[in-house]
């Protein structure tokens, strides 16, 4: 079982050795004419009219005025071995618009809307019947410290105690309304 893995940690080392080498054969060799007149920023009339909307985008602009160092076009990314994917017909680049919603779109937004309206009219009403049923326990807890404070003037103060106390007892015993 040694001898298993210490071979493949042997080949492991030396596969990045051997890509190593591959790299370095394919640099020593000599460049194509066609990628050494790319790489110093002239144009031949024959690749600019196979050049891709956005690289003959970039040669009309000729930005302040400077030729660029170098230009990425087709060809020089096909012989440095550049990786890129191509379809078989590009569109114009300024005629890409966003896409227009579809009606399943557009119902999601309007009954989002709808949605988002009802809980905000929910929550309000909520808000109202708390603050209402706030108003109301304090004006019954007045009522009581009123009738408490009838009875205490008129009758004995043991009797006006006794009397507040069950009023208070009876506050506390009622269950706020349910909503």
């Amino acid at each position: 079982m040694r001898h298993l893995s210490a071979l493949t940690a042997v080949a492991l080392l030396a596969l990045p050795l051997a890509a190593d080498d591959a790299k370095a054969k394919a640099e020593t060799k000599p460049a194509p004419k066609a990628e050494a007149k790319a790489t110093t920023g002239t144009a031949q009339p024959a690749a600019a009219a196979n050049d891709s909307p956005m690289v003959a985008a970039a040669k009309r602009a000729n930005r302040l005025g400077k030729n660029p160092k170098f230009i990425i076009t087709s060809e020089n990314l096909v012989t440095s071995g550049g990786h890129f994917t191509t379809t078989e017909q590009q569109r114009d680049i300024s005629s890409v618009t966003p896409p227009l919603p579809t009606a399943a779109d557009l119902e999601k937004k309007r009954s989002d809307e709808a949605r988002a309206k009802f809980m905000k009219e929910k929550a309000e009403t909520d808000r109202q019947h708390a603050e209402q049923a706030k108003q109301d326990r304090l004006r019954r807890a007045n009522e009581a410290a009123e009738a408490a404070a009838d009875a205490y003037d008129t009758e004995d103060p043991a009797q006006a105690e006794q009397m507040a106390e069950e009023a208070a007892k009876k506050l506390q015993e009622q269950k706020p309304p349910r909503r």
